[in-house]
């Protein structure tokens, strides 16, 4: 049995860490040059930590030498004020571009192919994919087909062209800041700072080392170009929340403007499945979430394993996979409704509402 990852994300490479370790033969195949991205982490929660333990002996340990344990989370307003406070278990702020690395470490170099785009693929008679075409003309037959290929997956689009994303609300800036004090002052905790009235908020989550990452999130009142510069993005910044509760000036002072990236958060409704046949769609590609849940990385990291559980079993058949398919749908259901409440309450202004971590169990 050959499996064809598509995508070298965090599903790609959980999926093909746990295929190393069964002895099943694989190859991932990745439309970029380079992996990972600077100003970009996630906070592991304890589902995602116990999927990655089960899916290579050792990765685990290096993920969490990589990232910062987070074992607080407190809620203020911009003034200072506490709203909420309570400790958190199993939960790692890390670097994006840190966890691929500790990854990619985990896996036969010579089975990853970078730039190398998906366009289609080569069908039997019966439906099921035979070869996966891509754009230098090359194809790649296998006896499975895995679509790890993110939120805004071609594979889904060519399996299922009737899902489609829908813009959301809620827009993120989301930088790095490579400050030692602040990292130590925050003493693994999760801060963020909020806006009473909603609409408006920063958070701020250490993620190893010297380093800090924040993402402010706004509602559609406030624009901010996507293509925007530095600058505007620093002043866009400064605007809005310069002048909150320390240490924000501090933050906004010493970040690295280049490293900023503006979001449009989207949101899908869930696929009928997560398959054609024997191609598997796993990760952002199976089921995006919105980024109020922080399940995109763990929820990516739970389908590689128990994905990967079935194909030790032995080569799975339509029926199989789709039981599979079905399970992964019921479990992810609530994730996403949950995100959808967080999100709601972050828009709609409610006094009366008991305020919840910004995270999904």
């Amino acid at each position: 049995m050959k499996i064809a990852i598509i995508g070298a994300g965090i599903a790609g490479l959980g999926l093909a860490i746990g295929l190393q370790r069964a002895g099943i033969a694989y190859s991932i195949h990745e439309r970029v040059g380079h992996l990972g991205q600077e100003g970009l982490g996630f906070i592991l929660r304890q589902n995602g930590l116990d999927a990655l333990a089960q899916l290579g002996q050792g990765v685990v340990d290096e993920v969490e030498d990589a990232g910062a344990w987070l074992n607080h989370f407190t809620l203020r307003n911009p003034h200072g004020k506490v709203l909420l406070d309570q400790p958190l278990e199993g939960a790692l702020g890390i670097r994006r571009a840190a966890l691929i690395q500790c990854m990619m470490n985990h896996v036969q170099a010579d089975s990853v192919t970078m730039q190398h785009q998906c366009i289609g693929f080569e069908y039997d008679a019966n439906g099921r994919a035979i070869a996966a075409k891509f754009d230098d003309g090359q194809q790649i037959e296998a006896n499975l087909f895995v679509a790890c290929d993110g939120s805004r997956s071609r594979v889904r689009q060519m399996l299922f062209p009737d899902a489609q994303l829908e813009p959301v609300r809620v827009h993120e800036l989301v930088s790095i800041v490579h400050d030692a004090e602040m990292a130590a002052a925050l003493e693994g905790r999760f801060l963020k700072t909020q806006q009473e009235e909603g609409c408006l908020s920063i958070g701020l989550v250490p993620c190893g080392g010297d380093r800090v990452i924040w993402y402010m999130q706004f509602d559609g009142t406030h624009t901010l170009a996507y293509d925007s510069s530095e600058e505007q993005r620093r002043a866009f910044a400064q605007k809005l929340v310069g002048d909150w509760a320390d240490p924000i000036p501090r933050l906004l002072k010493n970040s690295d403007w280049r490293g900023t990236h503006v979001w449009r958060t989207t949101d899908m409704d869930g696929l009928p499945t997560l398959h054609k046949n024997n191609i598997v769609l796993l990760g952002d590609a199976a089921h995006p979430m919105l980024t109020f849940t922080s399940q995109g990385v763990n929820s990516a990291l739970d389908d590689a394993h128990q994905f990967c559980q079935l194909l030790e079993q032995g080569q799975p058949s339509a029926e199989t996979i789709e039981a599979w398919a079905q399970k992964r749908l019921a479990e992810i259901a609530p994730m996403r409704e949950m995100g959808r409440e967080l999100a709601q309450q972050f828009l709609v202004f409610d006094p009366n509402q008991t305020r919840t971590v910004p995270l999904v169990d």
